[in-house]
């Protein structure tokens, strides 16, 4: 395998990573079918992302939202913080830890960071990372973009201090 840019060794595994996203037309004030509509995504991106790496086999996710320029960042926390995690917890088999969010407000083509933390203890060092993620052609003005992000590992080569991922699985 070659080397990694930073000069170690490989870590001998290509850690994979896996992203879906969805959008559609914002809502106006009433929040309460973005809170329903969450549920059904958490499903939806869980499954996409499980067709590319196993339930079992994933180690951290995480979650992001950008809201069109004429919506609100309340819907962003509607769709993906009251229900979103739970379907995506059943679809991959567990995760006890909260999944790492951001949102945001943007016109086509905002990138976002999507943070991502190990799916049963959000203090692992070796799994704190970020994937930005941006749709050239989203969201226009009344839509939004929703993204879930799945991985099988953490960073290689980790040396920060921190919890480690084997203490953990004790």
């Amino acid at each position: 395998m070659p080397e990694h840019r930073w000069s170690r060794p490989s870590p001998g595994w290509p850690p994979s990573r896996s992203w879906r996203t969805r959008w559609r037309a914002s809502p106006g004030a009433d929040v309460a079918p973005l809170v329903e509509y969450g549920t059904e995504l958490g499903r939806i991106l869980a499954e996409r992302c499980t067709a590319v790496i196993p339930g079992e086999r994933i180690h951290s996710y995480g979650k992001s939202a950008i809201i069109g320029l004429h919506g609100e960042i309340e819907h962003a926390a509607a769709l993906i913080h009251p229900t979103f995690g739970k379907s995506v917890r059943a679809v991959i088999g567990g995760g006890a830890a909260a999944i790492p969010s951001s949102k945001k407000i943007g016109m086509p083509g905002t990138p976002v960071d999507v943070p991502l933390g190990y799916r049963d203890n959000g203090s692992v060092a070796s799994h704190f990372d970020t994937m930005s993620i941006w749709v050239p052609d989203a969201p226009m003005p009344h839509e939004f973009v929703v993204v879930l992000v799945c991985t099988d590992g953490g960073r290689p080569h980790p040396r920060t201090p921190g919890l480690k991922l084997e203490d953990v699985r004790k």
